[in-house]
């Protein structure tokens, strides 16, 4: 029996050195090949143009957004969702524009931003969408 807690334990220590490494602070953000491609899919989207979208809305720590898949619109002057809202499906009706609202993150990994320009959407009327409603 001591045997097995001999290793035991030593199977935890390998799985606390292994994971010791992952949660280092110092490593650099890895760029994803898909960031260039959503970059590219934002500036080809139409901007400063009346647009209605459905997604979901949620919170986010820059203000409200509508998530569509991987795209997230933030809606403007919007700082949360309604509490009854966050969650649901909704659709929006506003002016699509393409601006750089939230810094670029910092060298600090703990300084949080995005880089790039966000898609933002002013003037926005929202409702929520149901179910059995198309």
């Amino acid at each position: 029996m001591r045997g097995n807690f001999k290793d035991a334990l030593g199977v935890l220590g390998c799985c606390v050195l292994l994971c010791s490494g992952c949660a280092q602070q110092d490593r650099p953000i890895p760029s994803s090949p898909r960031e260039g491609e959503r970059d590219q899919a934002r500036q080809e989207k139409p901007t400063d143009k009346t647009v209605s979208i459905e997604g979901v809305a949620m919170d986010a720590k820059a203000g409200g957004v509508v998530v569509i898949d991987d795209d997230v619109f933030y809606i403007d002057s919007l700082l949360e969702w309604p509490a009854h809202l966050v969650g649901k499906r909704v659709r929006v009706v506003g002016v699509l524009t393409q601006e750089k609202q939230i810094p670029d993150p910092g060298p600090d990994l703990a300084k949080q931003g995005a880089f790039g320009s966000q898609s933002i959407i002013k003037n926005a009327k929202w409702e929520e969408v149901h179910p059995d409603s198309k």
